[in-house]
């Protein structure tokens, strides 16, 4: 038996946690900024994180983000949200977890932990599967003319 323990964990191994988690700290000017992330959270996100401020990201994105971190630090304690977005006809969702890593609500550090869920469908099929009587889309074949 030799007398080395189980390998120990890098952040770049592929498919660990890292890959799913983001760090989110308030800056000194107050405002909620991405210290450092994953490549599933970076995916989420469409671009970059590290350096980003939350408010820089796509409305939803930074609303989901923001209200996430405001609650764990508020209540001091881990909060769970689902999220939704529609990504190439499909909606996508996903479940993001935080936990505070500071007690100090001016300058917060928290943890963010994102997974998607296995199962998307097609935002299309949803609609016409919600009725019973179909949809009809209506265009204006009078292209540019004026109603006289």
């Amino acid at each position: 038996m030799s007398g080395r323990g189980p390998k120990p964990y890098k952040a770049k191994d592929k498919g660990g946690l890292a890959e799913n988690v983001a760090l989110l700290q308030v800056d000194g000017d107050g405002e909620l900024k991405i210290l450092t992330a994953g490549q599933a959270f970076e995916a989420w996100i469409g671009r970059p994180a590290r350096g980003l401020k939350v408010a820089e990201l796509s409305i939803d994105r930074a609303r989901a983000l923001q209200e996430l971190h405001d609650e764990a630090v508020g209540d001091a304690r881990p909060v769970q949200m689902v999220v939704y977005g529609v990504v190439d006809g499909l909606v996508c969702v996903y479940d993001l977890v935080a936990v505070p890593l500071s007690n100090r609500r001016e300058l917060s550090l928290c943890m963010v932990y994102i997974e998607e869920r296995e199962r998307n469908f097609s935002l299309v099929e949803a609609m016409f599967q919600a009725t019973k009587d179909g949809l009809l889309a209506g265009r204006d074949s009078r292209r540019g003319e004026r109603a006289k």
